[in-house]
């Protein structure tokens, strides 16, 4: 079911499950509440309802979320993976969007054609195409509130400066979420980042706003959209386009009196009217010796790090320290062939990961009670490696029991005070 077939390709509105779908404005509702669904999401969901009941190739999903970029099927993954999360999709028995192992993916839900009335004159109203927020914002909040306090006092052309990966586009994020009220819940994001030609860039931002890109005149066609309209818009990653970008900003901001033009750049735009305003680093704590966990997390910077430091690195940690385990009983294995008997690099490899707990326990606060189990249980492992290595002398004190037996109840121990550990793993929420 074709969307140009069911109706006018720009002014329709589609239902499934408890969504509604409305093409002109580009927003996806569910009882009223709009869904956060950024761009190349809501590109990969119009042209999954637009071929639904049948499959739709990988190749053609990228050509219409990324038409001028050539990107990896990586990507489209990411973007599915958000879109499948904002739909809830395999939540309570509801199923969406299957996987066709080799070919594709397709839309399964029924879909409805829904009656919607198309105000040219207001489209951009009640909209918005902002991504979901990067996660909880540390330390910018003063930064934030200083923005959103320009754009009231009327500054329309504001450039976030700072060097990459320092938090421009978790700020610009917020702002927008933020500001969504101050101008009437129109709000456009538009990543550059992915944009190689500068002819492509009023082309990404046309797409951005609901605007569609095949047009004769693209620059006009783009002014004469949002001159009529209020809203707000942030480019993000203007520094791989400079001169161009700034161009576009430029003329936006000369020509459409009631858009807000909000830009991330590691430079600034030097255009007429700009306001920048620097990113600086999050505070740091100072060196001085003497400083205790708890006067250390007070730090933007040091909060931010125990909040990324990501509980899934340890799967990817795993496969090698369990290599690197396997290796080291291997060694041990061919010095006891040759009577050498090594036992060092075992001794580290065990030892080691006992230390490494053991620094992270002394260095950061614990999120959870139970901490204490979790100390009791390194305990009574590192008294098993210790038994294990004792086995013969402690045999020989009554030739009554080993040190390989004594060790297993100590491990034994060990598992029990983790267990108690899980049972007691409560949400701490006074400690950061």
């Amino acid at each position: 079911m074709s969307i140009q077939q069911i109706g006018l390709p720009r002014a329709i509105g589609l239902r499934f499950g408890p969504f509604e779908l409305n093409v002109a404005e580009r927003s996806l509702r569910k009882a009223n509440q709009v869904i956060p669904l950024g761009g190349r999401a809501y590109d990969i969901l119009i042209a999954l309802l637009e071929n639904a009941g049948d499959v739709v190739g990988k190749a053609e999903l990228i050509a219409r979320a990324w038409p001028d970029v050539t990107v990896e099927e990586g990507s489209l993954r990411v973007h599915l993976s958000a879109l499948r999360k904002a739909l809830g999709d395999g939540q309570f028995g509801n199923k969406y969007i299957a996987s066709i192992p080799g070919q594709g993916y397709s839309f399964i839900a029924p879909v409805a054609r829904l009656p919607v009335h198309d105000d040219r004159g207001n489209a951009t109203a009640g909209t918005f195409n902002l991504p979901p927020a990067l996660g909880r914002m540390v330390g910018r909040n003063d930064v934030v509130l200083e923005i959103q306090g320009l754009l009231k006092t009327g500054q329309r052309l504001i450039t976030l400066l700072g060097a990459g990966g320092i938090g421009k586009t978790t700020v610009a994020l917020s702002v927008g979420y933020r500001a969504l009220a101050d101008f009437s819940g129109a709000a456009f994001f538009v990543d550059l980042s992915t944009v190689n030609d500068q002819q492509h860039i009023i082309g990404t931002i046309a797409s951005a706003v609901g605007l569609g890109t095949q047009l004769v005149d693209p620059k006009e066609a783009l002014l004469n959209f949002l001159r009529p309209r209020r809203a707000l818009i942030i480019l993000d990653s203007c520094e791989r386009l400079i001169e161009k970008t700034a161009e576009i900003a430029g003329y936006i901001f000369q020509n459409a009196p009631d858009i807000s033009v909000l830009a991330t750049s590691r430079e600034a735009l030097h255009v007429p009217g700009e306001r920048a305003l620097r990113l600086c680093p999050l505070e740091c704590p100072p060196e001085q010796p003497g400083l205790t966990a708890s006067e250390v997390i007070v730090y933007p910077a040091v909060q931010l790090f125990a909040e990324r430091v990501s509980p899934a690195a340890g799967k990817w940690l795993f496969l090698p320290l369990l290599a690197a385990g396997a290796a080291s009983v291997g060694y041990w294995h061919w010095s006891e062939l040759r009577n050498a008997g090594d036992l060092r690099p075992y001794l580290l490899v065990q030892f080691g990961s006992l230390l490494v707990v053991v620094l992270i326990l002394l260095l950061y606060p614990a999120r959870y009670p139970g901490t204490g189990y979790l100390v009791a249980g390194l305990a009574g492992y590192a008294a098993a490696k210790g038994l294990e290595v004792a086995d013969r002398p402690i045999y020989a004190l009554g030739h009554v029991v080993s040190g390989h037996t004594l060790k297993h109840l100590a491990a034994a121990g060990a598992v029990l005070c983790l267990a108690q550990m899980l049972r007691a793993r409560q949400p701490d929420s006074g400690v950061l």
